[in-house]
């Protein structure tokens, strides 16, 4: 992939527009709201915000690994990832 893009350095147009951070309070709605502490954080708010600034993982909160919130999970996972080009 890096060759490839070595080789077509010259057609490739480089992006300069920023990507709109997820809303942070839509991002807490989303979690288990318990405030557990299991991810690290103290609460819930506190990890969406290091959520939203790339500083951890969803992966990091037992409770949102649980199926129930499977829906939440995938709602998140459509939040974070990156905008299409």
């Amino acid at each position: 992939m890096v060759n490839q893009t070595w080789l077509e350095r010259e057609r490739i147009e480089p992006r300069c527009d920023k990507r709109p951070r997820a809303n942070l309070m839509q991002l807490y709605r989303l979690l288990p709201r318990s405030n557990c502490a299991k991810c690290g954080y103290a609460a819930c708010m506190a990890f969406a915000a290091a959520l939203r600034e790339g500083e951890t993982k969803m992966g990091h909160c037992p409770v949102l690994e649980q199926p129930s919130f499977d829906a939440n999970r995938s709602s998140l996972l459509r939040m974070m990832e990156p905008a299409e080009s």
